[in-house]
């Protein structure tokens, strides 16, 4: 989430839309939570791709 954040900022061309789970206070964040453990594979960097990570200021 936070390097979209990020890209969206600095690229013009690059345009993201939030699915309706985002405004929905009432679940908790449960949509952000690998809880079935799909294997998502790794980032470039070879970290292993799970939950999501919410950058410090969307706590």
């Amino acid at each position: 989430v936070a390097d979209v954040w990020k890209n969206v900022l600095a690229n013009m061309s690059d345009f993201k839309e939030l699915v309706p789970e985002f405004y929905d206070t009432g679940n908790g964040g449960d949509f952000l939570v690998n809880r079935y453990g799909i294997d998502f594979g790794y980032r470039y960097d070879g970290t292993k791709v799970g939950d999501v990570q919410l950058p410090p200021w969307a706590e």
